[in-house]
């Protein structure tokens, strides 16, 4: 007997460094189920936003969990949607139209098995990501992958050495990302992580006759959008795909003794014509009628809002959040029947007054200290001057800093610039362990938040000039402003020629109560 068992004495030592190895990958990596689960299908970006927030709620014990595109992703806060549902934990884990009407389910369903107490699953959808023939399925099959994957027993059963492939996978993504790419990824999850699944918007802005185009091809020329209903709306057995994927998450709620909310975006046109809206209304109705505890918030579907709240056609402009997320709140409370915390009234920083409480005028001067670049006087005008790059592989960037700001208030930086060469600026403000930064992209017109920014725009002006600005709420009456170059690809760090830069205006500073006038 002892022969035999010594013959394999060789499979019984892999077995056991197999063993060891497993329990000390569970012992210090302590994965969940979902790093448990193989999942390397999409970008590290979108990978973080869904494996991650479900990685990080899968037993949060939530009693009302959102699923949908990133309409809700960004435009919905569970920390305020929470002040009106009574003391309910709310829950955001919107994603991307790229998830599809099957990853929404998914994710839907791994919830409810996980955490019976759920009440109550929120479908939230721009009128922009109804379900069609392209939006059911999800990019590169999500949906399948994860109702096959993650509801299943298989994915407890997982190795944990799968999580640490997963973290090793991550780790070599996140050096091949772009710089900016590598920063919103990891500024999302740390958003993700800290207010229940939300993050602001970090779209570009656009500026002068780009916006206008960018509205004109979205609304139509009188801002009413003409929208047909049309075939890729429905199956090829002629079943509206609207009625036939609600009506899979209404039977999935109920057989989980959870409530289906259906809740729309508000809409960036002034309004809808054509039958689309009658025929989706149509299949809300049915829908209603066969399960009559299913609710849609707004009955009629359609709540448009100024593009002025808008950065594009789905995503709510950083500050309207807030007022959106207040809207789902009381519209929640009444579906739900729960009583808001009394509290005193609460205004979006979008919607207070904003007078100007204190005005300064830094000038640029060649005393600024810098790396990489040279300050000179320019003769276009009074307080104007060049930065121009240093030859070579670098950061380019001058940096001064500011005294006399009003902790508790919006300070908001502004100043003309003017492209020479394909460069634009990075604007960054450092303080109190924060850091906010903005990119003005100067050869694109467009404008893009970073960090803790509160904000950021691009204004054209005549002459090739624009007046660049960024807001950012203060705790410190100073901070360092750092004014960076920027490549034709927006890096901070590249090879200099010796010859391109930015012409820069002196730096308007501004302490605002708040950012209404933005």
């Amino acid at each position: 007997m002892s022969s035999f068992i010594f013959s394999f004495r060789a499979v019984f030592l892999a077995l056991g460094v197999i063993a060891a190895t497993e329990g000390v990958c569970a012992l210090a990596l302590r994965p969940g189920i979902v790093e448990r689960t193989k999942f390397n299908l999409i970008d590290r970006f979108h990978s973080a936003v869904i494996f991650g927030k479900l990685n990080d709620f899968a037993d949060s014990a939530p009693d009302v969990v959102q699923v949908g595109d990133s309409s809700g992703f960004h435009g919905v806060e569970p920390d305020i949607v929470m002040r009106y549902l009574g003391g309910l934990k709310y829950v955001n884990l919107s994603c991307c139209a790229a998830l599809g009407y099957r990853g929404y389910y998914g994710i839907a369903d791994f919830m409810l098995r996980r955490n019976p107490g759920i009440k109550a699953v929120v479908l939230y959808v721009s009128l922009n990501n109804l379900p069609r023939a392209d939006l059911i399925e999800g990019e590169h099959q999500l949906g399948a992958f994860i109702q096959n994957s993650l509801p299943t027993p298989f994915a407890s059963l997982s190795p944990a050495t799968v999580a640490l492939r997963q973290r090793i996978v991550d780790a070599m993504e996140k050096k091949g990302q772009a710089k900016t790419d590598a920063v919103f990824t990891d500024d999302m999850r740390a958003s993700a992580r800290a207010h229940n699944g939300w993050w602001a918007e970090h779209d570009r802005r656009l500026s002068g006759d780009k916006r206008v185009a960018f509205w004109r091809e979205a609304c139509g020329p009188t801002g009413v959008k003409a929208w047909d209903d049309g075939p890729n709306y429905y199956a090829p057995d002629g079943q509206s795909y609207m009625l036939t994927e609600l009506e899979r998450f209404a039977l999935l709620t109920e057989h989980r003794g959870a409530k289906l909310i259906v809740l729309f975006h508000p809409f960036s046109c002034r309004g809808v014509e054509g039958n689309f809206l009658d025929a989706r209304r149509a299949d809300l109705r049915t829908l209603v009628q066969r399960h009559p505890d299913v609710i849609a918030l707004p009955e009629q579907m359609l709540e448009p809002w100024p593009t002025e709240k808008f950065v594009s056609g789905d995503h709510l402009r950083v500050g309207y959040d807030e007022e959106n997320s207040r809207r789902v709140g009381i519209l929640l409370a009444h579906a739900l029947g729960t009583r808001p915390r009394l509290e005193a009234p609460v205004t979006s920083a979008m919607e207070k007054s904003a007078e100007p409480i204190g005005r300064t005028v830094v000038r640029i001067t060649p005393n600024w200290p810098s790396e990489g670049v040279r300050v000179v006087a320019d003769g276009e005008g009074v307080g104007v001057h060049r930065l121009i790059e240093a030859v070579g592989a670098r950061v380019h960037h001058v940096e001064q800093g500011l005294t006399g700001l009003t902790p508790g208030k919006i300070v908001l930086l502004s100043f003309r610039a003017r492209a020479i060469g394909a460069r634009g600026i990075f604007v960054e403000l450092r303080g109190g362990g924060r850091r906010a930064g903005g990119y003005c992209d100067l050869p694109g017109g467009t404008a893009q938040r970073d960090g803790d920014m509160l904000d950021v725009g691009i204004d054209a002006e005549p002459d090739g000039w624009f007046r660049c600005w960024v807001a950012m709420n203060v705790d410190q009456p100073g901070a360092v402003l750092r004014l960076s170059l920027l490549d034709e690809h927006l890096n901070t760090a590249y090879v200099g020629d010796g010859r391109s830069g930015v012409a820069l205006g002196n730096v308007d500073v501004r302490d605002l109560a708040n950012a209404a006038s933005l």
